[in-house]
């Protein structure tokens, strides 16, 4: 371990009594922080003003590293180009990004995600960009996904507590900072590496790499495929949703038209014997075919409740 010597950033009048230039150090903050995210891909993701000293006018420390995150080649580019999409509108480059970026959980209502991506972003145009807070700007794109059945990782979920804290820092130092703008240079150079010598043959490297194992591990799957097929080990498996509710609707039904087909019998048969007058009569109407009316209405009235409620 060492031992760092300088001044904290908590400590703004120690700052100023040293004669610190804050916007300066606020910008060397963000180069720094900004340079582990797209360069190194490993940050710093508790940079609070404790952890955060000035050692001299272009050297910070940092504590604690306790918690730090790592972000992919894949992951620091798609962040280049949510951050893209962010600044020029583009809703869904944002949305297609956050897709590629997450784990889908369920079914994905692009639609709805990129109408909750306007809602957020809409309200920072014609914003100054030092009142802009980032960290917060990426947190609610990530609520957004997660209500949407796009589950974020780990990483990039302590990205964005690493944005919201040090946004806090550097506003607390100097209102005025801009921590948005000094992000915009790095993306701006991960952009253009992308399309550098060195990265193109770096990306066909890989695919190559990839498809050769894809073509190598073919025979031996489709080999494995036909054996199942011959032996008849390999089946299909069909899933209807709500099957089970159709059945049990197709089931009361049956029962529902056995039942009215029952009651229309019982008043078929007591209009027939209320007519030919048989057995004891009650106001000149057979008795049992005034009870088979009762009976018949009862059923009839107890049938429509039942199928109202259901």
């Amino acid at each position: 371990m060492e031992r760092l010597h300088g001044i904290p950033f908590r400590d703004k009048g120690g700052l100023l009594r040293e004669g610190v230039d804050i916007h300066q150090i606020c910008q060397l903050a963000g180069q720094v922080f900004f340079k582990m995210m797209f360069v190194h891909g490993t940050f710093h993701s508790d940079p609070h003003s404790s952890n955060l000293f000035v050692m001299d006018t272009t050297k910070l420390g940092l504590l604690d590293f306790g918690s730090v995150g790592r972000l992919s080649q894949r992951t620091r580019d798609a962040l280049a180009n949510i951050f893209l999409g962010l600044a020029s509108e583009d809703y869904e480059t944002v949305v297609n990004e956050y897709v590629e970026l997450g784990t889908v959980v369920g079914k994905v209502d692009v639609a709805s995600f990129t109408r909750d991506c306007r809602e957020i972003i809409e309200p920072n145009f014609g914003v100054p960009l030092k009142d802009v807070n980032i960290g917060a700007l990426i947190r609610d794109l990530t609520v957004a996904a997660s209500k949407n059945n796009i589950r974020v990782s780990q990483d990039l979920m302590l990205l964005t507590r690493a944005l919201l804290v040090l946004d806090g820092v550097v506003r607390d130092l100097d209102p005025e900072f801009d921590l948005f703008s000094e992000m915009g240079e790095f993306v701006r150079e991960l952009i253009k590496s992308r399309y550098s010598p060195q990265r193109l043959a770096k990306d066909v490297l890989w695919t190559l790499q990839d498809a050769s194992q894809l073509l190598r591990a073919l025979p031996r799957q489709l080999k494995q495929v036909l054996s199942r097929l011959s032996n008849d080990e390999l089946g299909f498996k069909i899933e209807i949703n709500n099957l089970e509710k159709l059945n049990i609707n197709t089931i009361r039904s049956r029962h529902f038209l056995a039942f009215s087909i029952m009651i229309s019998a019982i008043i078929l048969s007591s209009t027939f014997l209320v007519t030919s007058k048989v057995g004891d009569t009650i106001l000149g109407l057979s008795a049992i075919g005034v009870f088979g009316y009762i009976v018949g209405g009862s059923l009839f009235l107890l049938s429509l409740l039942f199928f109202i409620r259901k």
